[in-house]
């Protein structure tokens, strides 16, 4: 299968689906701008997430700027696991492990 038929593939089976949304503040009265995005995946969403704006325009830009990194490889899996560090893993490790199968394999890092 070649690059641009595989692309076509992944076109059909992830949706991108960004709206923005305006609405009235009740007490203030001004106007405010959600902007959210929802992907799906084999009809199942798989990724959402919004963020509300005081001007449209900061919307847009946002959402255009959101869905693209999203869409970039690697994307999804990014913004469902967050910027996970190597000290954060060995933290996860620690705090999981019993210490007296955690405490060897520790050491042998420090050499």
């Amino acid at each position: 299968m070649n690059a641009n038929a595989n692309f076509k593939q992944h076109e059909k089976s992830v949706s991108n689906k960004g709206t923005i949304t305006a609405r009235k503040k009740k007490k203030s009265g001004l106007i405010v701008y959600t902007a959210q995005i929802r992907i799906t995946r084999k009809g199942k969403t798989v990724h959402s997430e919004s963020q509300t704006f005081d001007r449209k325009k900061l919307a847009v830009a946002w959402m255009n700027k959101r869905e693209g990194d999203l869409f970039e490889p690697g994307g999804l899996e990014r913004a469902k696991h967050g910027n996970v560090t190597l000290a954060d893993v060995i933290d996860h490790y620690i705090r999981k492990t019993p210490p007296q199968w955690a405490e060897p394999r520790l050491r042998s890092f420090a050499r």
